[in-house]
């Protein structure tokens, strides 16, 4: 199957681009690496009147770093952060989540401002994103906002954005050099969006205590209880009790799933405190 027929316009700014999409009036789709919306529109899962190619947008493939915290472009390709040479535990972890997504021919085109728009919750931007609490600035042709990623998102393939509003770029508060994380995929096999993935993070001179359950059945779970375990005893909870807070926080799993998540979470936890 082939594409439905559609104006394509490749803008050279951001407001450009934010114009386009308002005159679209909601017939718009933004395209940035193209590996998510190529298949869509091949497959006519997609069909806009007009496609805004933004990656000709200098803007949004810097990478600015700043005392307190790093601003990525959302045009910024997954094949970025898994090159990225940085020791801290913040470019570890970016490097580690940016370095499991698909395949190299892939992370060389695909965006993480794509990803997080697409909002698959299977997504590993998602739940990075959400483990790290970062900010996402938008711009549209009335104004510019910053969104935290908890409000962003704000379900399975569904953001806050607007008709004429396109991701510019993410904030990422940084780490301190004495944080420890961890990040877990269970999937089937190389290349494949996760089952169930396990994000933390633990960082004592910020105070920061964070347990991510990702792959869920929408946003990212945040289970606040195991952090503070964690955190409090040093140690790694049993299976169990991993379980019980995700059943608490989220019920409705099968057994199967909720074992998958569990053990996600609890290997993510070990990496940590190795």
């Amino acid at each position: 199957m082939k594409a439905h027929s559609f104006t394509y316009e490749r803008p050279s700014n951001v407001l450009e681009a934010s114009r386009l999409l308002a005159e679209a009036s909601g017939e718009g789709r933004v395209l940035a690496g193209g590996q998510t919306l190529g298949p869509m529109l091949n497959m006519r899962l997609a069909m806009p009147k007009l496609i805004v190619d933004i990656g000709g947008i200098h803007e949004l493939k810097t990478v600015e770093h700043f005392v307190d915290r790093i601003v990525v472009g959302a045009c910024v390709n997954h094949a970025v952060f898994e090159d990225w040479i940085d020791p801290t535990p913040l470019g570890q972890l970016l490097s580690r989540a940016g370095g499991s997504i698909a395949y190299r021919a892939i992370r060389n085109r695909g965006t993480i401002g794509g990803s997080l728009c697409h909002a698959d919750p299977n997504a590993d931007w998602v739940t990075t994103m959400s483990l790290l609490e970062a900010t996402l600035l938008t711009a549209s042709t009335k104004a510019r906002r910053q969104l935290p990623m908890s409000e962003f998102m704000l379900g399975t393939y569904s953001t806050a954005l607007n008709p004429d509003e396109l991701l510019v770029a993410i904030d990422i508060p940084k780490i301190s050099s004495e944080a420890r994380w961890g990040y877990y995929r269970i999937c089937r096999k190389v290349g494949e969006f996760p089952e169930a993935l396990g994000a933390v993070i633990f960082d004592q001179p910020r105070k920061v205590g964070r347990v991510i359950a990702g792959g869920m059945n929408g946003r990212p779970l945040s289970l606040p209880t195991v952090a503070e375990f964690v955190a409090a005893t040093g140690k790694t909870p049993e299976l169990p009790e991993v379980e019980k807070a995700i059943q608490e926080s989220e019920p409705g799993f099968d057994s199967v799933d909720l074992r998958h998540h569990a053990v996600a979470v609890r290997r993510a936890i070990l990496m940590a405190l190795a």
